[in-house]
């Protein structure tokens, strides 16, 4: 299963390519078929699925590049707040009260939320024309 892989990729990138989608986000869905990631045990891969997997067959093949085989069996998950902690402090980052460093909500804002839907429409709109 891909969903350790994707989740490691993510990072703090809404996409597999980076700031867009691109041809590993299209085959990173073909190898999960139908299952559906946990935002419990999987956060970034589950905002990425709730978006990715809206697009049309048509929309995802026009996502170009990409080299990452998803077909391989992946590495035991790392909860997601080990994978956290494993990162370095960032300069000027003060810890919360209590010596811990709040994490920042991850995922998409309500403005990239709209600009996904709204190509989308486009694109469904483009697909139903030809």
């Amino acid at each position: 299963m891909a969903l350790n892989r994707i989740e490691a990729l993510l990072g703090d990138a809404q996409w597999l390519g980076g700031a867009n989608p691109s041809g590993d986000d299209r085959e990173a869905l073909k190898a999960l078929g139908d299952v559906q990631p946990s935002a419990a045990s999987h956060p970034r891969t589950f905002a990425w699925y709730a978006i990715a997997s809206k697009f049309t067959d048509a929309a995802r093949a026009e996502w170009k590049g990409g080299d990452v085989d998803f077909t391989k069996e992946d590495a035991p998950a790392k909860p997601a707040a080990a994978a956290a902690a494993d990162k370095p402090a960032a300069a000027g980052d003060k810890p919360a009260e209590g010596g811990k460093k709040k994490e920042k909500a991850k995922g998409p804002s309500q403005k990239e939320l709209k600009k996904l839907e709204r190509l989308k429409k486009k694109q469904e709109e483009e697909a139903k024309k030809n």
